[in-house]
């Protein structure tokens, strides 16, 4: 054991003081500060699309592959922040993360051809996605049976940051300012966020991190096959479910102002896609109002809440498709229903694995997998 000055990991003293370490308020603001940025990476290249445009000389349309890219980035970052997760530090990880979105979003605005710009889209991607799952790792091992609402608090804040960089791009051409000039605000973010995880936190693995939570449950997992294999199963099954889960919600952000205008329930292009607003400001809503459940029911009995709000609002949306009022509901219920799904599946992994980089990261990979696979699948066959 390390002395009242030093901060001790599953055993391993990191000579880093206790009372920065046990901040719970300086972790919490590190984690938000990550997710934050990357809501703001996440809303990055679709508003820079018609500026790539005129800049490299192909249509918009060609540049789709450098979006593909940007998600196929999200995979490989995901999978690859777990296995580093197994042996790199929590202080290398996190600044790892920040050093690839720093270089990526100075690369990605001064990118000529479409095959740099593909490539810079793609280490956007990987980088991002390598950053959030060292931030929800540590967010949930460090504060335990509170990460729930804590998560849930977190995707509220990785909206925020997706709803500000397009107006932070709009302002910044308005006003006669290059491109580039916009991408410097989550630059700077990464930076002084990369310098945080060097100068704050400990040089033990991510896998060991747990931050001495009291609060946090016990985890089932020990060093027998039967539990190993037991985790396995969980892991699959969040993987699974986050995979339909996400693609789901990824197909009805995209094909909601489709839906509606087909069916003649809108007269406009624009008032259709105020549907897509409304779903996205139910979850925001959702997030909000389910947070105290966190803290009061278990991950199971959320989940059958969330089940029935979705089934009553799909019930509503196919009885009712011809309504535009109906519709509506329909997708304000299916948007509160969705909000607890992602955080509560967290949960679960936290209580019943052993909730280490390769864990998030699989998850999360099965969740970008299928925000890259449903809307295909959408568009493709069903509209």
């Amino acid at each position: 054991m390390g002395d009242a000055g030093s901060l001790t990991v599953d055993g391993a003293e990191t000579g880093r003081p206790v009372e920065t370490m046990r901040s719970e308020r300086f972790l919490v603001a590190v984690c938000m500060t990550g997710f934050s940025l990357v809501g703001l990476l996440s809303a990055l290249i679709g508003p820079s699309l018609l500026i790539f445009s005129e800049s490299i000389g192909r249509p918009v349309g060609d540049l789709a592959v450098v979006v593909s890219l940007d998600a196929f980035g999200s995979v490989c970052g995901s999978l690859l922040a777990g296995v580093y997760a197994r042996f790199g530090s929590v202080r290398s990880q996190g600044f790892l993360g920040c050093l690839g979105i720093v270089a990526a979003v100075l690369v990605v605005p001064r990118m000529n051809g479409f095959e740099t710009l593909s490539v810079a889209a793609f280490g956007l991607g990987l980088s991002k996605t390598f950053l959030i799952v060292t931030v929800n790792t540590l967010l949930i091992k460090g504060r335990g049976r509170s990460a729930g609402k804590l998560i849930s608090s977190a995707d509220i804040t990785l909206g925020a940051g997706s709803l500000l960089m397009p107006i932070i791009i709009a302002r910044v051409l308005t006003v006669g300012l290059g491109l580039h000039v916009s991408y410097l605000v989550p630059c700077f973010i990464a930076a002084a966020l990369g310098l945080a995880f060097i100068l704050f936190f400990p040089s033990a693995r991510l896998d060991d991190w747990n931050n001495d939570v009291e609060d946090k449950p016990s985890t089932p997992v020990s060093g027998n096959g039967t539990d190993r294999h037991g985790s396995v199963a969980i892991t699959g099954a969040v993987a699974a479910t986050l995979f339909f889960y996400v693609g789901l919600e990824a197909s009805l952000s995209a094909f909601l102002p489709s839906f509606v205008a087909t069916r003649d329930l809108v007269s406009s292009a624009a008032t259709a896609g105020m549907f897509t607003s409304l779903f996205w400001a139910s979850i925001t809503l959702g997030r909000l109002l389910w947070i105290p459940a966190f803290s009061r029911l278990s991950p199971t009995t959320i989940l059958k809440w969330a089940a029935c709000v979705a089934a009553t609002g799909f019930v509503i949306g196919a009885t009712g498709r011809s309504s535009t009022e109906l519709t509506g509901l329909a997708v304000v219920l299916i948007g509160l229903a969705s909000a607890p799904v992602f955080p509560t599946m967290f949960m679960i992994l936290n209580a019943r694995t052993s909730m280490d980089g390769w864990v998030s990261g699989t998850a999360l990979s099965a969740a970008s997998i299928g925000a890259m696979f449903f809307p295909y699948l959408t568009g493709s066959f069903l509209l």
